[in-house]
């Protein structure tokens, strides 16, 4: 690089590396991301340089090493191998960033004597390095002999050191960027934990959204009864995971092995960063010589695996992996990945206790409900119990059917409120059916009896409504039976021609005074005949502001088929209301059919 100020030629030449400055300066201003600017630099700035060779190289500092963000006029080779160097003065390139001066080296001996690490690397004439901030550094070739005075130095200095001011503020805008995405990212995972507690589900969808705003490649495992399964899998390339499920399905992830990367972040529950993945970390988790050979053909770059952690309890492990794009992670990013395991975790847990409330509630339930209706000859018994929608709370609605001395007795109520109150509440009313049914003959007195219990031994402010029925074979092939209310709804009667009706009077409610009122009802059932009680969930399932309501069931059960049997009769009923609202019942439904075999 002659100086030639003094003549034409100098003027020409000075007038055209002015023109490339201002190019240069343009692009620098104009350019929106890291690499727009880097690439920027490497572009434009040969011509200001009027370098052969260039290479730019950032700080990581999470590794503490330099790492090559861009090159040009350098074999392929030099790049793989110079991929990463050390923060160390024995290189050149980062000598000057660590000294924030020039560094120049003229020709492969002097090269080779002042950093002997770089032997076998010698190919410019000159060596120029400059810093371009404490981040990073360019390093500039020449193939010809070049004479750089101080002020050419300095200019090219200060050259540098504004390239490197436009890759920093675009690194600082797109870090800004990623943070706002990776705030975004963890109020999406959040939302989407709050929708549902099908967390099988959930986990996969959380896996698309870090794909690929945190990850080329996110696999989620989860501790299960059976083990550790792998519950979602994503890549922004999908034909990759093809070759991920195989290493998968070889070397399946596992809690015990002890050269499993996801295994050590269970057994330890710390998180694994791997900023940038080489031999050394794959060496001692390769199981065999196939395994690593599958791992490298991955071509991991970057590598994150978070704990799924919850109350003290690892659940599984979330994995990120950089393998397309050419970034690497860092803190940012690991504290990232930690938000969204630890959100992950806890919609485990959540979901698990949810189950466990549920098998519990379910449990109860099943316990307050008879496990089994006697056999009747003569007569058709069909039940159904829903529970209401959320299910973590034992119901109030029960029904039974017991033998008696020349017949059987029936019972259906409904206990006021949810939980262990209304559970205690049910198994009180329907042994004391039960049992006052064997001492009293009518069902009105049984209530009665109901009534005077729930008073004495139930809960401040709870009720229960209740039916009693008692049925004796009649001569002419049917039953005669009698009926009493204590403000239940009224029972059905269908006869085998399809005439509907409700038998029976209101009564009082049982557990609000001491005297109530009830009045027994007779009747008699023909062969043929169906007899159909249900609790108030049935008539009150709502479709937004409609409601199933007493018409409507009347109506369903006028119109079943002749000759349906108990068991139909009861589906029918329960298809109905299901398909009257697509939303899962709010209050629980107890049904109950009675039918006297043809």
């Amino acid at each position: 690089m002659a100086t030639r100020k003094d003549s034409a030629a100098g003027i020409e030449w000075l007038r055209e590396r002015l023109a490339h400055l201002q190019t240069l300066s343009a692009s620098l201003a104009a350019a929106r991301t890291e690499q727009e600017a880097i690439d920027a630099t490497l572009n434009r700035g040969l011509h200001v340089f009027e370098a052969d060779q260039a290479v730019i190289v950032t700080l990581d500092d999470a590794t503490g090493r330099f790492r090559i963000a861009a090159m040009r006029g350098y074999p392929g080779e030099v790049g793989s191998r110079w991929a990463t160097f050390p923060d160390s003065d024995d290189y050149p390139l980062a000598q000057a960033v660590r000294q924030q001066d020039a560094i120049i080296v003229h020709g492969p001996d002097e090269l080779i004597r002042r950093y002997p690490k770089l032997a076998g690397t010698e190919r410019s004439a000159v060596l120029v390095c400059l810093p371009m901030g404490d981040f990073g550094g360019i390093s500039l070739g020449y193939d010809r002999d070049v004479s750089l005075d101080q002020a050419e130095i300095e200019f090219m200095t200060a050259v540098a050191r504004q390239c490197g001011e436009a890759i920093r503020r675009t690194a600082l805008d797109g870090e800004r960027r990623r943070r706002a995405q990776r705030l975004a990212l963890l109020a999406e995972a959040g939302a989407a934990f709050a929708r549902t507690l099908d967390y099988r589900t959930t986990l996969a969808e959380v896996a698309k959204l870090a794909v690929p705003r945190l990850a080329d490649c996110c696999i989620v495992d989860v501790v299960e009864a059976t083990g550790l399964h792998q519950l979602a899998a994503v890549h922004v390339e999908p034909e990759k995971l093809t070759a991920v499920a195989e290493l998968e399905r070889r070397y399946p992830s596992d809690p015990d092995e002890p050269r499993s990367a996801v295994g050590e972040v269970l057994r330890s529950g710390r998180a694994t960063l791997v900023a940038e993945v080489d031999e050394q970390f794959l060496g001692p988790l390769s199981r065999d010589e196939a395994h690593r050979e599958g791992v490298m053909r991955l071509g991991m770059r970057s590598l994150i695996i978070a704990p799924l952690t919850a109350r003290g309890r690892t659940l599984g492990a979330i994995t990120l992996i950089i393998d397309s794009s050419d970034r690497r992670y860092d803190d940012q990013d690991l504290a990232t990945a930690r938000g969204l395991a630890d959100r992950a975790a806890l919609a485990i847990d959540n979901a698990r206790l949810h189950q466990a409330q549920i098998e519990i509630a379910t449990t109860l339930q099943r316990s307050l409900l008879p496990t089994h209706l006697p056999t009747i000859a003569g007569v058709e018994l069909a039940t159904r119990y829903m529970a209401a929608a959320e299910g973590v709370e034992v119901g109030g609605d029960f029904y039974d059917v017991w033998l008696l001395d020349g017949g059987f007795g029936v019972a259906m109520g409904d206990v006021s409120g949810k939980g262990a109150g209304a559970a205690s509440m049910t198994a009180l009313a329907r042994h004391t059916l039960r049992v006052a049914s064997l001492h009293e003959p009518t069902p009105s007195r049984v209530l009665r009896v109901l009534n005077g219990e729930i008073q004495r031994h139930g809960a401040p402010g709870m009720f229960c409504t209740a039916i009693c029925l008692h049925a004796t074979a009649d001569p002419g092939g049917g039953l005669h039976v009698t009926i009493a209310h204590a403000g239940h709804p009224p029972a059905l009667v269908r006869r085998r021609d399809g005439v509907t009706e409700e038998v029976g009077v209101a009564g009082t409610l049982l557990g609000v005074r001491e005297q109530v009122m009830m009045n027994d009802t007779q009747m008699r059932l023909a062969a043929g005949d169906a007899l159909v009680l249900y609790t108030d969930g049935v008539t009150e399932r709502r479709d937004g502001t409609r409601m199933f309501g007493d018409q409507r069931l009347a109506e369903l059960v006028a119109s079943v088929p002749d000759g349906t049997d108990a068991d139909g009769i009861a589906l029918a009923i329960e298809t109905a209301i299901d398909e009257f609202s697509v939303d899962p019942p709010q209050d629980d439904v107890a049904i109950l059919v009675l039918r006297v075999a043809p």
